[in-house]
């Protein structure tokens, strides 16, 4: 999906036909109508109106403007200016969709954790992973440790992650980014830190939540190694 897509002029569209990406929640902060942020602007649009429209997709969900839409909801507006993206999420993979949102909203202030989580959008989980290894086999090296060391070298092909294995992994990713200063990390170390996501160890099971228990270390051991 091109994210350099034409948009169109400035219409004016009625808010009821306008839908925010669930996308958006995983990528950036829930956007709350009762967020102090949020009245403040809601305040501003109803003393001055939206000053720059939103960007919204073919099929009418939003691509940018996910505050300004719950603030024009919280200010009673009927209609609100956008500009169409000649897109569809309809037609778009959920990464693409993920891409797409990030793409349009680089100017935006963030929190730390919003910009780690643009920055998982480029992470390949088998790419990190090897690049993981890698590491810690030089680290290793550079030390001069007499430990046994672990062969990495390809013998086999090993299975492609499945998708429902992706949450727990992008987890584990998010976790050694977030914690670069401490490289390299153990698996308890990473264990640790998923404990303070809401994580699923399958993506199709909701009761999988990840929490500190043996079957959960396991599942991610295995899953790293």
């Amino acid at each position: 999906m091109s994210t350099t897509a034409l948009e169109s002029e400035i219409t004016t569209v009625d808010i009821g036909r306008v839908l925010p990406s669930p996308e958006n929640d995983a990528l950036y902060r829930t956007v709350r109508t009762d967020d102090p942020s949020i009245i403040a602007l809601a305040v501003s649009i109803r003393d001055n109106g939206i000053l720059e429209p939103l960007v919204i997709s073919r099929d009418g969900y939003i691509v940018s403007g996910h505050r300004r839409y719950a603030a024009a909801t919280v200010a009673g507006l009927e209609s609100i200016p956008v500009r169409y993206l000649d897109v569809s999420r309809e037609n778009a993979t959920t990464d693409q969709w993920v891409e797409l949102l990030r793409e349009h909203n680089r100017a935006r202030e963030k929190t730390l954790a919003e910009k780690v989580n643009e920055q998982l959008v480029d992470v390949d989980p088998d790419v990190a992973h090897r690049a993981l290894l890698q590491r810690r086999e030089k680290l290793s090296d550079l030390s001069g440790s007499s430990l046994h060391r672990v062969d990495t070298s390809v013998k086999s092909i090993r299975s492609a992650i499945s998708r429902a294995k992706r949450p727990m992994l992008e987890a584990a990713i998010k976790v050694i980014v977030e914690n670069k200063a401490f490289w390299p990390m153990s698996i308890r170390g990473i264990h640790y830190g998923i404990l303070n996501y809401i994580v699923l160890r399958h993506a199709d099971h909701p009761d999988s939540r990840y929490i500190n228990n043996l079957k959960c270390y396991k599942d991610l051991s295995n899953l790293l190694t």
